[in-house]
């Protein structure tokens, strides 16, 4: 289960060896080190908090997020989009 103590993330502006300023975003989240810098303060934020939101949905979260291969159109489908033939779909009571 995730823990809000187990994240340490922070931006700092740093200089690159070439001399170009960047913001690096840089922490711990639950024992995996990030590093990574960006050209801009709102880049560096906009992934610090995509990190913190994905660190702090641990397994208490109701909402998961997934890859899917599914059009929008499917997503927003409230029954199962599956194959139609009678073969492959059975009803609660038919099975």
């Amino acid at each position: 289960m995730g823990n809000s103590t187990n994240v340490t993330l922070k931006i700092v502006q740093f200089r690159n060896p070439s001399g170009q300023h960047v913001y690096r975003v840089s922490g711990m989240i639950h024992g995996r080190r990030v590093q990574k810098n960006f050209p801009t303060r709102s880049e560096a934020e906009r992934y610090m908090n995509a990190l913190l939101a994905s660190a702090y949905q641990g397994d208490s979260s109701p909402v998961r997020s997934a890859a899917t291969a599914l059009c929008s159109a499917a997503l927003g489908c409230r029954t199962p989009c599956l194959n139609q033939s009678s073969e492959s779909m059975t009803t609660a009571e038919g099975s």
